[in-house]
């Protein structure tokens, strides 16, 4: 075999987990080299909010949160629901810790994001009020000089921001009060936090160590002699190359959202769209399966977000992709119904919205809750943002809207008078504080993580056309 070039460690992938990966080759005294397809460097961390979830982590032993390892999978195992795989959940238990304290050695400086709760808290086995959930500081992207330009930034998650000062503000709920002079000075700094401020502290510490990070390469096929993966075969300027990896090649492609055919092949979904970049393919994936590995599919993860497509305002470009799972979704002054004019689920849990709109009516032959509908009103749209616009921003054209419920059911073609009577109950609900159907609100998570907790007694739940 005749390499192009040769190093320890091949990563594909340049989202936390192709980072994390050559900075621990680097950090070990191997050569390490990340690929990625796309033009600029994060993947989908550059467009998530960047919690890192972590049980029975020195940061809280050291400021005194009661946890354990016995308690941490005993979460992880509800989480599970019975189709986890025992090597691992011990695996992530036992060595999530261990590599935190390896990468704060390695000077990313991970934090405790204080106020938040674990998902399913209290009610899961293990779970805790705080304690677990790490993000890292506010990082200038002039810090990573020539390559801050390089470096992905979701144009839909807030940047300046950390989780905890979030909390502090009132939620993500209560953008609209946020300190927007102090944003604005943040922004001049190009202060970035969440995701993509995670990426830029993993990308920071790689170059300082010159380790090369190639863009626009994509990773096209594992090269394997006698059963074992020694390289990998890249595509860059339209020329194939042959990259040797002496001691292996991660694979961190992450998902693949933006792959219809791998979408309705393991999520079980006809259509479906994605707030991450179109290079989430499932490269991994296929490239593994081309030589033999197998794919095991978790049936119920809580991977893929409700959300709309946005129409471009660009002649001949494609709508895109908004999520709504813990913004609209969540915040007050919104419910969501299918065809039929009902709820069916949590709108302020993501969680169980995704597991609802999985529901599939056998003598109709369809998904019951698809498609669904967010419903909205004026005070919604004074307050808060939609579609990634300014809180108080006219809501675009394109959203059906109507002066009644009654003409607003008939633009959607759903029953009037069925849609009439789930808002009024769901208003019911709504003045005395509790969702008796649903429980929208009750979770802390939804409280502090995607509701306005300048509204009590809840934080994610207020009239609709009251």
């Amino acid at each position: 075999m005749q390499w192009d070039e040769a190093v320890d460690v091949v990563a594909v992938g340049s989202g936390l987990a192709g980072l994390s990966a050559a900075l621990a080759a680097s950090h070990n005294g191997l050569t390490a080299l990340v690929l990625e397809k796309g033009a600029r460097v994060g993947g989908s961390t550059t467009y998530s909010y960047g919690g890192v979830w972590i049980g029975n982590n020195a940061l809280a032993r050291a400021e005194g949160y009661d946890d354990s390892r016995e308690d941490t999978i005993a979460y992880l195992k509800c989480l599970g629901a019975g189709y986890e795989i025992d090597d691992n959940l011990l695996g992530f238990a036992d060595g999530a810790p261990a590599a935190l304290d390896f990468f704060r050695a390695c000077g990313i400086p991970f934090q405790l994001a204080h106020g938040i709760p674990d998902h399913y808290y209290p009610a899961a086995p293990g779970s805790k009020r705080e304690g677990r959930m790490l993000e890292v500081p506010l990082i200038s992207g002039y810090e990573l000089g020539e390559w801050r330009d390089q470096i992905d930034v979701s144009p839909i998650v807030p940047m300046g921001v950390t989780f905890e000062e979030a909390i502090q503000w009132g939620g993500h709920g209560n953008y609209r009060n946020w300190d927007q002079a102090l944003l604005a000075e943040r922004r001049r700094h190009d202060l970035r936090g969440f995701g993509a401020g995670l990426a830029a502290h993993f990308l920071k510490a790689l170059l300082a160590r010159d380790v090369p990070v190639r863009l626009n390469t994509p990773a096209e096929r594992l090269i394997t002699e006698q059963g074992t993966v020694v390289g990998v075969e890249t595509r860059q300027d339209d020329h194939a190359r042959r990259i040797q990896a002496r001691r292996g090649v991660v694979i961190a492609t992450s998902g693949y959202e933006s792959n219809l055919d791998l979408v309705r092949r393991y999520e079980g979904f006809l259509e479906w769209g994605s707030v991450y970049p179109k290079t989430l393919t499932g490269d991994g994936l296929v490239m593994g399966a081309e030589i033999g590995a197998a794919v095991h599919v978790i049936p119920m993860n809580m991977g893929m977000f409700l959300g709309y497509h946005v129409p471009s305002e660009r002649p001949g470009e494609g709508p895109t992709y908004c999520t709504a799972a813990n913004k609209e979704l969540s915040y007050p002054h919104t419910l969501v119904v299918n065809q039929n004019g009902q709820r069916f689920a949590d709108e302020s849990y993501f969680q169980a919205m995704l597991s609802a709109v999985r529901h599939f009516d056998v003598w109709r032959h369809r998904h019951a809750n698809l498609p669904c509908y967010l419903i909205f009103d004026q005070s919604y749209a004074n307050k808060y943002s939609f579609a990634s616009l300014a809180a108080g921003s006219a809501i675009p054209a394109w959203v059906d809207r109507a002066d009644t419920l009654h003409g607003l059911a008939t633009a959607l073609a759903i029953d009037p008078e069925r849609l009439a009577a789930t808002v009024a109950r769901f208003n019911g609900f709504a003045r005395s504080g509790d969702d008796a159907d649903f429980q929208r609100g009750r979770a802390p998570w939804s409280n502090f993580y995607a509701g306005d907790l300048t509204h009590q007694p809840n934080a994610n739940l207020v009239p609709v056309m009251n």
